[in-house]
């Protein structure tokens, strides 16, 4: 049962993983570095939330009008890792995905100031109200294991993979009753530098900690 747990800690990383694959790979167009640096760390979370962006900037790893179909992508190999280590099958696995892709099409964020830096570069205020989509869940799934536990009867009857697929019902239906109202966190402010990338002559973007510093605050932790 302890495998379930292990899909709650992986959902609240597939933000983070999902903003890494998409930094340090921009090119930008605008008239003005403050500009660029805006428009970039816009549309890495556009990309990344919605699936869509203005196209302000060009994404070297993501090919034009395959932008949807990346993201896409993204998101149905963390849910295939998450289904393996589960043994979620495939009705569970559609149901995970589903959830996944609205809680990041659900996720609220904000450029709220950008300024040059010495380096060339900007840093970029960003507010983001963290998505409370794990709201509930630990209680959800501590009152399933007692229920389980209590009735010995019905424990030793079940086979693992059905004392699994309970629990991941659990999981699954508390993330759907969270996304069809979602709840916000205090908004919080994250400053992420954008500037030359190391090693490149002309090519601007946020690095990979940059990266993982925004994707960890898409998500609360609230309820686990």
């Amino acid at each position: 049962m302890k495998r379930i747990y292990r899909t709650v800690s992986a959902l609240l990383t597939a933000a983070l993983l999902m903003t890494m694959l998409l930094t340090g790979c921009g090119e930008t167009s605008s008239s003005s570095i403050k500009g660029d640096a805006e428009n970039y760390v816009k549309a890495v979370l556009d990309l990344m939330c919605t699936g869509t962006y203005d196209h302000s900037v060009t994404f070297g790893d993501v090919a034009s009008g395959r932008e949807q179909e990346s993201r896409d992508e993204m998101i149905a190999g963390i849910v295939s890792s998450i289904a393996k280590d589960n043994d979620l099958n495939e009705e569970q696995r559609a149901r995970l995905e589903d959830c996944l892709t609205r809680a990041f099409s659900a996720c609220r964020y904000t450029i709220k100031d950008v300024r040059e830096s010495e380096d060339g570069g900007c840093d970029v205020t960003v507010s983001i109200e963290p998505l409370k989509v794990f709201e509930g869940i630990s209680d959800a799934l501590n009152s399933k294991v007692g229920e389980l536990t209590g009735d010995g009867e019905a424990m030793i009857a079940m086979s693992p993979e059905e004392q699994t697929a309970a629990l991941a019902e659990v999981l699954l239906s508390q993330l759907d009753q969270n996304l069809e109202n979602p709840q916000y966190g205090p908004a919080e402010e994250v400053i992420v530098h954008y500037g030359l990338l190391q090693g490149s002559e002309d090519r601007y973007g946020i690095d990979e900690n940059a990266g993982k510093t925004l994707g960890e605050k898409l998500f609360s932790s609230e309820g686990l």
